[in-house]
């Protein structure tokens, strides 16, 4: 094989534009790069060559590491999904030389299972080893911090990737808008949101513009701003983007802050004129805005049995306490009786949230 020439399979252009990047230059654009790459999709192999006095220099550029490289990842991202974090640890520390996807698999299952201290760990190995760090892994690391309410870390890690002059896509703000709204910063979120309507929601998919206009508006239902949240709302829909359960429930949770039963309900029909049938945790949301009127809790627990849905530990933890707390111990006894023979887990005090 003549210098500079590396075989590499088709469904690794992620990988190898990436050593591309990393190197700092190639003979082509990155993007045609890709273009030209696409054209080979289903080939058993493509070449890929470039001038030696590019001084370019492809890591891991052995197919045979390749291969070996595409397998662990498949296998971490396998035990992400199940949620099995210290085996994707494991698979990552035998590979010789991981590369940043490999890593950034790793990172996603330890978020996914809010395993912190381990992805911090990660994340100063990737730095130490001089691994190109990407916007998947920054964006990774920011969600993570948001869960676990790390916000000072989450902000810093956006400034960080904004140095090194990767953008932020939307993803990226998605994760520091819900970052914000665990804090309780909507006004914040509120700015990242404008950003990200006006540069990046026009072409962006459907599905992750509803994912974009959800996070805004459960920020202000933390906050129990209802109008804000119903002003988000308005305006996705009169762009275009067509509501979900995601949507609803999140002005619901925004009445439930504010004990409004009233707009709660109406909120109910609204989800059911756009033909979005209730599900058992917007039941629980509205009879926690009814935690005043323990008569109204039982009432729509009853309609919930009666329906299609069952009632789960949150929504007899929410009626029990309802009557508890007016004094009606012998009905919240009654309820309680009955909680214990449906077998449901029994959930700690404080676990009726959003």
């Amino acid at each position: 094989m003549p210098p500079g020439m590396g075989l590499y399979k088709g469904w690794e252009v992620q990988r190898v534009t990436m050593a591309l990047r990393a190197a700092g230059m190639s003979t082509v654009p990155i993007a045609m790069f890709k273009q030209r790459f696409a054209q080979y999709e289903g080939a058993n192999e493509v070449k890929l060559t470039y001038r030696r006095q590019d001084n370019l220099k492809l890591r891991d550029a052995g197919p045979e590491n390749v291969s070996a490289l595409a397998s662990a990842t498949s296998a971490i991202k396998a035990c992400s999904r199940k949620g099995s974090w210290k085996r994707a640890l494991q698979i990552l520390r035998s590979v010789k030389e991981p590369d940043s996807i490999v890593y950034n698999a790793t990172l996603d299952a330890c978020a996914k299972s809010f395993q912190y201290d381990c992805a911090v760990q990660l994340w100063g190995e990737m730095q130490a080893s001089c691994t190109h760090q990407t916007v998947i892994g920054y964006s990774t690391m920011i969600h993570l911090c948001g869960k676990v309410k790390q916000l000072s870390n989450a902000e810093s890690l956006l400034q960080e990737m904004q140095h090194a002059r990767l953008a932020p896509n939307i993803i990226t703000y998605t994760s520091m808008i819900s970052a914000y709204g665990s804090m309780h910063q909507p006004e914040k979120a509120s700015e990242l949101f404008d950003h990200a309507h006006r540069h990046l929601l026009e072409d962006a998919a459907c599905i992750t513009r509803q994912t974009v206009y959800g996070a805004m508006m459960s920020c202000w239902a933390r906050a129990g701003d209802y109008s804000r949240a119903r002003a988000v709302f308005t305006q996705m829909t009169a762009e275009g983007t067509p509501p979900n359960h995601l949507h609803f429930n999140a002005l619901l949770s925004a009445c439930a802050a504010a004990d409004d039963a009233a707009t709660a309900e109406g909120v109910f029909r609204t989800m059911k004129a756009h033909a979005f049938q209730p599900r058992t945790q917007d039941y629980n949301i509205l009879i926690g805005c009814y935690r005043t009127n323990p008569k109204m809790c039982s009432s729509l627990l009853a309609d919930l049995k009666k329906s299609s849905l069952r009632p789960d530990s949150i929504t007899y933890k929410a009626v029990i306490d309802a009557h508890f707390e007016a004094g009606e111990l012998k009905f919240a006894n009654h309820v309680c009786l009955e909680f214990v023979k449906t077998g449901l887990p029994v959930y700690p005090v404080g676990t009726l949230a959003q």
